[in-house]
């Protein structure tokens, strides 16, 4: 109370300057940057639509309305995936910015690629075998399971997370398209990239949103 108007505008500036600088150091040692958080919650997203993407690989049914929307589903995809690669560029025609951000990227297009690559090899046969599509159903399930997990995590919400049943289902379902349908090395060889991929991408997502102490 006794202090000149000059001092307490000192103080309040110290005050201030010493918080930006607490700040600054919060964000560059513990935070996440604005470009990851973007970043994730669009990988997200995706991974959320990948489900159904999947899905659509393992269905053939001839129907037009079916098509129709298969079709506009899968562009919807498309163009999330474009606007997930600008994130990382400063400009359109400059070069992906490396880093996390970078990395999240580049896994979840590489899994939409197994997704594609996958369902051109199941449309080698005409029809699957029965006996197949259980197993195909169970894979599926288990990876929108963890593909909802894998999204929570990139929203920032810290879950435990285990792919031991999705690997298991993966193993499963190989080893009965091998039985049941001998033209199936390369989706056999796209199930199996499609986990290590999406396994790569949880890494990625952790490194970026959840950095291990010190």
């Amino acid at each position: 109370a006794t202090a000149t108007p000059l001092r307490v505008a000192l103080a309040r500036m110290l005050g201030v300057s010493l918080g930006a600088v607490i700040g600054a150091l919060v964000s560059v040692t513990i935070l996440p940057s604005r470009r990851e958080a973007v970043v994730a919650r669009s990988v997200a997203k995706l991974l959320e639509d990948f489900g159904g993407l999947l899905r659509s690989a393992m269905t053939f049914e001839a129907d037009s309305g079916d098509d129709r929307r298969r079709d506009q589903f899968e562009l919807r995809i498309r163009q999330a995936l474009r606007e997930l690669g600008m994130l990382i560029r400063d400009r359109p025609d400059a070069a992906p910015t490396k880093g996390p951000a970078g990395a999240m990227v580049k896994f979840t297009v590489q899994m939409h690629a197994d997704i594609v690559f996958l369902k051109r090899e199941l449309q080698i046969d005409e029809a699957l075998p029965d006996a197949a599509m259980p197993a195909l159903e169970d894979f599926a399930r288990a990876f929108e399971d963890t593909a909802t997990k894998v999204a929570s995590l990139a929203r920032g919400r810290t879950e435990s997370l285990d792919m031991q049943e999705l690997r298991n289902a993966c193993r499963q379902t190989a080893e009965v398209l091998r039985e049941t349908c001998p033209r199936s090395e390369g989706a056999r060889l796209m199930l199996r990239r499609l986990i290590e991929d999406l396994a790569a991408l949880t890494r990625s997502i952790e490194r970026a949103l959840h950095p291990l102490p010190g």
